[in-house]
This record gives C-alpha cells, structure tokens and sequence, in this order.
C-alpha cells in the first residue's frame, strides 16, 4: 500500500470514529441511565474496546450496580455484546468500534 493510500485509508478512519463519537453521544441521552455514567463507560470502551466488568469498576468511579444497569442499557441498544456468555467474569466488546479498525 502506498502512502497517499495509506493516508486515505487513516483519514477515512478518523471520519469513521468522529461519526460514531457523536451517534454515541446522542444515543446516551435517550439511555435510562445519567448520560454522564454512560459516558465513563464508553470512555472506557474508546480505550479498551474489549474489556471485563470488573476492569471498567476499576477505571472509574462509578458503584458496580450503576455500571450494570449502564451495561444493561448499553447491551440493549447493540452497542456492546457480552462475549463470553457467563453470568460471572464477562467481558464485553464495543464491537462497532472495532469493526471500524477491521475494514
């Protein structure tokens, strides 16, 4: 791949994840938890786009039932899945995210 390819290829990337920053915003507003809970979380999923229960508490302040009823909210509107299909240990994926870094 040549450079004007490859800086295409990043530009692209940018435009893709400053898209999916803002339809996420939006999306947090009209979530049944405080935008600014659901916010940490997805900051947290910006930086580590796969990522544990326990590691989110660890990141940020938030009490662990806040942060289920936010991964409950957020696993509904598809914008995390839970991975490993155990009620304990879970790790979700911000899969959206990723799939932008796959193409």
């Amino acid at each position: 791949m040549c450079l004007k390819e490859t800086s295409k290829t990043a530009k692209e990337k940018f435009r893709n994840v400053v898209e999916l920053t803002m339809e996420m915003d939006k999306v947090i507003m009209d979530l049944p938890v405080k935008p600014e809970n659901a916010k940490k979380v997805l900051d947290v999923l910006y930086d580590e786009p796969i990522v544990s229960r326990k590691k989110i508490l660890e990141l940020i302040d938030i009490k662990p039932t806040t942060l289920n009823v936010c991964i409950n909210a957020l696993k509904e509107k598809n914008i995390i899945i839970e991975t490993t299909g155990y009620s304990r240990n879970q790790v979700f994926a911000f899969q959206k995210y990723i799939d932008l870094f796959l193409k």
